[in-house]
């Protein structure tokens, strides 16, 4: 079956192509492949929107398991293979399926705020975007291991990209950073919506715009996290799955383990990862919120434990005011009475 009559096929049975969700389903589901010895169709594909790949049940992908060199662009559908590893082929390629019926729905997602980032200044200024902050580095070329060292220190990884949208975001960022457009830029993004900027590069009008727009340093391109382990997998830092790809023409290929945004149109190459160039820096703009509520609470634990130790201080003064009174009193009341006895006698 093509991948599209496996999904319908499922759908007649009242269930989905199947979703692997962590390392258990993965297991069970290679022992079922090693039983039957046929690779199968699996609901991962890319069809709704290019090179990002997503659960056809809604599930948000947490595990992987490509294969080396996956996923290929220009290949929409994932099938598991009898190796165990996740590869994309052609959708309109005939394989065996598994279908997966579950009551389980998958959570509709949270709100997110844009607020919280760390403060910007005259050195580094941070980009709030879907909960996350971002820090472009573009005064200063490091390699891979040193960018994501000095991420490090800023209480950040180097990026991960989740999404074409978050793509998108960060090759804009980029280009504003370093007030760099370029044919290319218009090309790609002309070409992604639709619109045509062929007048651009008509009789200078691309050269006089990019000399225009183009000043200041510039990188060739910035790291991210994404790199390529002994076993061949690509791997983010912070350990989210790899479901989504933007690769340049001919890539990945053989050459190098760590991955860079090309700063003029946003592709992605593969490198050695000694090279020296600017980077992307995350972090989650919800640890800063968490980090707000617990020193909050710190700060009204502290109110309250002062405040009942400031009541506490007062009774007691109080209740020393008091004794000196009584006593005070007393004092006073003998004194008085042995002045009257001594008027008596």
């Amino acid at each position: 079956m093509t991948w599209e009559e496996a999904r319908k096929n499922c759908k007649n049975k009242s269930s989905e192509l199947a979703s692997i969700l962590d390392a258990y389903s993965q297991s069970f589901l290679w022992l079922q492949i090693l039983k039957y010895g046929e690779p199968v169709w699996i609901g991962l594909n890319s069809e709704v929107m290019p090179t990002y790949y997503q659960w056809t049940d809604n599930w948000v992908i947490k595990y992987s398991q490509w294969a080396r060199g996956e996923p290929k662009t220009k290949r929409a559908c994932v099938y598991v293979d009898i190796d165990g590893y996740w590869k994309t082929a052609s959708c309109n390629k005939n394989l065996s399926s598994v279908c997966k019926q579950s009551d389980a729905v998958a959570p509709s997602g949270f709100e997110e705020s844009a607020e919280h980032c760390p403060e910007s200044d005259s050195l580094r200024s941070w980009i709030p975007y879907r909960g996350h902050c971002y820090y472009i580095e573009t005064s200063a070329e490091r390699s891979w291991a040193q960018a994501s060292l000095e991420c490090i220190k800023l209480g950040a990884t180097l990026a991960s990209v989740e999404d074409s949208a978050e793509s998108d975001f960060l090759t804009y960022r980029i280009l504003t950073s370093q007030k760099l457009l370029s044919k290319s830029w218009f090309q790609y993004y002309g070409m992604r919506y639709g619109g045509s900027v062929s007048f651009l590069f008509d009789s200078g009008w691309f050269d006089f715009w990019t000399s225009l727009l183009w000043s200041g340093t510039r990188m060739n391109g910035f790291w991210i996290g994404m790199y390529r382990n002994m076993d061949g997998q690509w791997l983010w830092l912070d350990n989210t799955a790899v479901d989504f790809a933007n690769w340049n023409a001919e890539q990945p290929n053989e050459g190098g383990h760590c991955v860079e945004i090309a700063a003029l149109y946003g592709f992605w190459n593969k490198l050695e990862c000694s090279y020296e160039q600017g980077f992307v820096c995350e972090k989650s703009n919800l640890i800063e919120l968490e980090k707000t509520v617990k020193i909050s609470s710190e700060r009204e634990e502290k109110k309250d434990e002062e405040s009942s130790a400031s009541g506490s201080l007062a009774i007691w003064i109080l209740g020393v005011l008091a004794i000196l009174s009584l006593a005070g009193a007393g004092l006073m009341a003998s004194f008085l009475y042995k002045k009257k006895r001594q008027n008596q006698e």
